[in-house]
């Protein structure tokens, strides 16, 4: 007995594994002739319950079914006698679930996803089927929807006295007396009415096989093999007359927003509302599965939503680096606080920047200039002033992290003014803020990234003690990882 994988997948809580096993030929067998071996397989009885509560002989039968279906346009793996080929666990297991009936009752697998077929009038038997191509979808593209099967030739009959008559016909093989005819008959796809050809009284018939004793309805002599340019007449049924005409090849004609699947991204590239087959497509998900944009309104509450969104993103941007240069918490005691606040802030705006990128990444054309609005808006209204640090990326502005201006226009201050090297990111800026603040004599400094500048207001600056200051300032920059010299033309002698 080979225990193979499948062992595993059907008894995942024993622990089976598949058990090592090769056949090994010389290369000098290999090269002159074949060699035969003999496995033997076991398979469990047909009522065995497997993963999902499947019984093994119907995951057998509804495997066999899908993958004889698929061999003319699938793209697994076969031999030249179209076997089944070597495939791996992973990629048979993923096929079968797409195929053989993973979804629940009222359900087809469709575009990666188990859709709901309920509002469909062929219910079950419906078919994942590609909007641009009205072929079955085998590899599941973002046009894949399901829809009712179609048939090559069909027709459509309306206004006829006899409402019963009205509806969708697909088009069947002549039976019964008319079957030596060349002429298709049409069946209605949601009722029992017939349109015939009626090759002994060469003329079209409608009648409803349920309806007044089978008797012809409708009925017209023109020899035309396509009904739906006769000119019909009355016979048993009512007036007015029906009109017959071709019916279109699609399953119907929706006007919905979209085709009602969800996805959180466009898998093609940009996508937008102008596009012709945007009603074919998916309709986008934000951020959460019940956020679906399937009508317009909600589409265009998104699209304000990515604006303001841009903006808060800016506006966040600013608030931290007003905050981190105010200093509202000063004094030792309320540094924790200061702490609490600035990370609480650097959260905030990092949640909001992280769901812009995320608005972006749908690829909709629309969202995408939304977001870049509402970023462009926030940066002209917010930070249009600051200097542009390094590092900026588009969720991760390090703009907030130019501390300061570099200056400290309070005319109670002694200030003293220092060149920085080496400074390349807001966070350096931040780093030589927090160390000089920390000395005892100084109440508050400002750091400049683009200048270099940083800026110390000492609470109280005489001849005797300013060289000394200087020296701890410049140590304090030191001790950071940066060089720092006092700016002698800022000197007043």
């Amino acid at each position: 007995m080979l225990v193979g994988q499948g062992l595993a997948d059907w008894l995942p809580d024993y622990g089976f594994r598949a058990a090592p096993h090769a056949l090994r030929m010389s290369a000098l067998h290999s090269r002159a002739s074949a060699r035969a071996w003999y496995g033997r397989m076991v398979l469990p009885p047909a009522n065995f319950v497997i993963g999902r509560g499947v019984a093994f002989g119907d995951w057998v039968r509804r495997a066999r079914e899908t993958l004889a279906k698929s061999w003319s346009n699938s793209s697994i793996d076969q031999d030249e006698d179209g076997h089944l080929g070597c495939l791996s666990h992973s990629t048979l297991q993923r096929r079968l679930e797409d195929l053989s009936g993973s979804c629940s009752a009222g359900e087809i697998y469709c575009w990666l996803q188990c859709t709901s077929v309920a509002n469909l009038p062929c219910g079950q038997d419906a078919q994942c089927i590609d909007a641009g191509t009205e072929k079955e979808c085998v590899d599941h593209g973002q046009l894949c929807q399901p829809k009712c099967p179609v048939e090559d030739v069909a027709l459509e009959v309306s206004g006829a006295g006899e409402s019963r008559v009205n509806g969708k016909y697909v088009a069947r093989p002549p039976q019964g007396a008319h079957s030596g005819s060349h002429r298709m008959d049409y069946k209605q796809m949601h009722g029992t009415a017939w349109l015939q050809w009626n090759s002994q009284s060469k003329e079209w018939i409608l009648k409803d096989t349920e309806y007044k004793n089978a008797n012809t309805l409708y009925w017209s002599s023109d020899d035309v093999d396509t009904p739906w340019t006769c000119s019909w007449r009355v016979a048993a049924g009512e007036q007015p007359l029906p009109i017959v005409e071709e019916a279109s090849k699609t399953t119907s004609d929706s006007d919905d927003f979209c085709n009602g699947m969800g996805t959180d991204m466009f898998m093609g590239g940009f996508a937008s509302l102008f596009d012709d087959i945007r009603k074919s497509g998916p309709c986008l998900i934000i951020f959460f599965s019940g956020w679906k944009l399937d009508e317009a309104w909600k589409f265009i509450f998104a699209l304000v939503g990515a604006l303001l969104a841009g903006v808060a993103c800016e506006a966040l941007l600013a608030l931290r680096g007003r905050v981190s240069s105010l200093r509202l918490f000063t004094g030792k005691a309320n540094r924790r606080r200061a702490l609490m606040v600035n990370v609480a802030l650097y959260a905030t705006h990092r949640t909001v920047g992280y769901l812009v990128m995320l608005l972006a990444m749908t690829y909709s054309v629309e969202i995408f200039v939304a977001v870049i609005l509402g970023l462009s808006s926030g940066y002209f209204v917010f930070n249009a002033s600051q200097p542009v640090a390094e590092g900026e990326t588009a969720c991760c502005s390090n703009n907030c992290s130019s501390v300061g201006s570099g200056k400290l226009d309070d005319p109670q201050c002694s200030s003293t003014t220092f060149i920085v090297e080496g400074m390349t990111c807001g966070s350096c800026a931040e780093s030589i803020q927090r160390s000089v603040e920390r000395l005892p004599d100084v109440s508050r400094a400002s750091v400049n990234l683009a200048s270099g500048y940083l800026t110390v207001c000492f609470a109280s600056l005489d001849d005797a003690s300013r060289l000394n200051l200087s020296k701890a300032v410049c140590k304090a920059v030191d001790e950071v990882g940066f060089a720092a010299r006092e700016d002698v033309s800022t000197l007043v002698f």
